[in-house]
């Protein structure tokens, strides 16, 4: 049997070995906190579409140390399509027909892999691959983002990715007898906010 004195020292190492091991925590979408903007171009104007309020839900755990953010796993987003809305009615009704949002509501987004979790002066950087369903399409996509966080309470991350709408089977609406056509190419401009429960 080893020496009290060796076993206290084994013990107190032990203990601080434990303390600095992540920790990990599972963060819902705050869906009233989060911002997600859908934008592009047509032939006569640009045009955005917001996310309404109570259209989105998700979550991910993440674990952190004593020095901040260490890991990400088990990220999964989902929007309803018909909760992206402009400030033009027929807009609106051509981009849900374009989408198909009768057959598919929902647009998703779900982790594969952290590819880097890096700090920097103003929170993480967070590089990520998952995949992203639209309209009943899935393609495994990159995206990064700047993540702050408040303890392991609350964590904000900001991020735009650019797609091509014609990838996921989605042709660009047109309206006007054909007048005017929106650009195949879009951009999601997002700020994620999840929070402890």
């Amino acid at each position: 049997m080893l020496p009290p004195t060796i076993l206290g020292c084994l013990s107190f190492i032990i203990l601080q070995f434990t303390t600095t091991l992540s920790a990990q925590q599972t963060l819902t979408l705050d869906d009233a906190a989060t911002s997600i903007i859908l934008s592009g171009t047509s032939t006569f104007h640009d045009w955005e579409m917001p996310l309404q309020e109570g259209r989105s839900s998700g979550s991910a755990t993440f674990a952190f140390s004593e020095d901040g953010l260490t890991q990400l796993t088990g990220l999964q987003v989902q929007i309803e399509a018909e909760g992206l809305k402009s400030n033009r009615k027929g807009m609106n009704k051509d981009a849900y027909a374009a989408l198909n949002t009768e057959e598919f509501p929902y647009l998703t987004f779900e982790l594969a892999e952290v590819n880097k979790i890096e700090r920097q002066a103003d929170g993480y950087l967070v590089d990520v691959s998952g995949d992203l369903t639209i309209s009943g399409v899935t393609k495994t996509v990159d995206l990064q983002a700047t993540c702050t966080t408040d303890g392991q309470q609350r964590v904000t991350c900001d991020g735009s990715y650019s797609l091509d709408m014609t990838d996921y089977g989605v042709t660009p609406p047109k309206t006007m007898l054909g007048i005017v056509k929106a650009g195949k190419e879009v951009t999601v401009d997002y700020r994620a906010v999840l929070i402890a429960n």
